[in-house]
């Protein structure tokens, strides 16, 4: 395994295998990580448009881990070469995103190659201006290799079509998904299959939809909240806060209602209680209005799940007596 420097002080000459010489380019660093378990490892917050970014190995790393000062922004508007139609072109296995900013791509974050993306891992990413996670279905058929997408927040728009799409095993938590996208039929999240979960995420649909806006095998700890259509469709739900103008609950094949399970609400948008109910923008920084004020209802009103210890900024789980639902963890006072 080696790691690959990328910063804007760069040149694509160098090696990239220190950082007193890092390569200018991410792709110029993808083309010499060909070995399994190669790291590219961008040491800047700059803003890099290099159209559809090829990887070349399985389970390569693109990296930026000192995201809580800033991410690089990897964008498409105006890139040259293939376009700006996706950022990854993800024609190998296991590769892993950390730390990244993703935005203004026309088609989706990543694209299959024609090869499959049925497994990743995404964390601590903000992805913006985007209308899918995947050009097509995201599926994993390895139960010990979900895809994994934690602590991210992922704003889609525009389009109008469903922004992630499952057909396997795949893990969701900790995460902020908003999305303009959804008309007609198309809801914001949706399983073709029966082995997904999603877990303390807080989930806004500003479109509308005659379906639920996530169809999810398994939704546990969740807030969401739908501006038209239903809310939630699952056979096994739990300690989640809906708030819909709809029917709150749907069973999985989103043909019948069904009640509330344990630990479950139908709330206003006042009883959830964000900072700011109505922020949309490109900023990192707004998805702060979504956490939680001290009247909410989803405060302790959640349960200990999948050994999950943090919240999507990475603060401490539980704060209070038990856990809260939704992407964030409320903290009273400052430590």
């Amino acid at each position: 395994m080696t790691t690959y420097y990328v910063a804007k002080s760069g040149n694509d000459s160098n090696a990239g295998t220190s950082e007193a010489a890092p390569k200018l380019t991410i792709q110029a660093a993808l083309n010499v990580a060909t070995t399994t378990a190669d790291v590219v490892e961008i040491i800047d917050e700059s803003r890099y448009n290099e159209g559809y970014l090829a990887q070349s190995a399985d389970r390569i790393t693109i990296q930026h881990t000192a995201s809580e000062l800033g991410r690089p922004t990897i964008y498409g508007t105006g890139a040259a070469g293939s376009g700006p139609v996706s950022a990854f072109n993800v024609a190998y296995q296991q590769c892993i995103y950390i730390g990244l900013e993703i935005a203004e791509y026309t088609t989706s974050v990543f694209n299959d190659g024609g090869s499959g993306y049925d497994k990743f891992i995404m964390s601590g990413c903000f992805v913006h201006d985007v209308p899918k996670l995947g050009n097509s279905i995201i599926a994993s058929g390895d139960s010990s290799s979900p895809v994994a997408i934690k602590q991210c927040v992922m704003f889609f728009q525009p389009g109008t079509s469903t922004p992630i799409l499952n057909n396997g095993y795949m893990e969701i938590s900790n995460c902020l998904i908003t999305s303009s996208n959804t008309s007609g039929d198309w809801p914001l999240i949706y399983d073709y299959g029966v082995n997904g979960t999603a877990s303390f995420s807080t989930i806004i649909n500003r479109g509308t939809t005659s379906k639920s806006t996530i169809r999810f095998p398994k939704v546990i700890n969740c807030i969401l909240t739908t501006e038209g259509g239903n809310g939630i469709a699952s056979d096994d739900q739990t300690y989640n806060i809906v708030r819909t103008s709809g029917h709150a609950l749907r069973d999985f094949a989103d043909s019948s209602n069904a009640a509330t399970a344990s630990g479950e609400l139908v709330a206003t948008m006042e009883e959830i209680a964000f900072v700011d109910k109505d922020s949309v923008g490109s900023t990192i920084s707004i998805s702060a209005n979504y956490n939680l004020q001290g009247t909410s209802v989803a405060l302790d009103a959640g349960v200990a799940y999948d050994s999950i210890a943090v919240d999507i900024t990475g603060t401490i789980r539980p704060q209070g007596g038990s856990f809260d639902i939704g992407a964030f963890e409320y903290i009273s006072s400052d430590p």
